[in-house]
């Protein structure tokens, strides 16, 4: 494209089109997980394009509170894309399992992950 004059001022028009879904989610745990010790679980968020998501926990099908979570500001990625990681402070009891979901304007359903008994314990 071709910059053009306007007002004294230089516009250069540029059109990014993201063409494929590859928006894609992770979630593991932060070291060695043992019963009964605190620890984290780690939600990376990869290849979102606007930067605007929201992710939400759950432990065993209920919503955690939220002053459990943290995250990190965006990252640009060298394709324009954004990354961004939500962390929960947990303390693993038997038989818990927890997810991470992410709702992004270019899913047509939220991205769920499992950690627990069922998932990767």
């Amino acid at each position: 494209l071709k910059p053009r004059a306007h007002s004294g001022h230089v516009l250069i028009l540029c059109l990014l089109v993201f063409h494929d879904n590859k928006t894609s989610c992770n979630l593991y745990g932060n070291g060695k997980t043992r019963l009964g010790v605190p620890n984290t679980l780690l939600c990376f968020v990869n290849d979102l394009h606007p930067p605007e998501v929201h992710i939400t926990w759950t432990r065993n099908g209920r919503l955690v509170d939220q002053s459990e979570v943290s995250q990190t500001q965006y990252y640009s990625n060298s394709d324009f894309s954004f990354r961004i990681t939500s962390y929960l402070n947990f303390t693993p009891q038997e038989g818990d399992i927890y997810s991470c979901s992410v709702a992004h304007i270019s899913l047509q359903m939220p991205l769920t992950r499992f950690w627990g008994k069922s998932a990767r314990i």
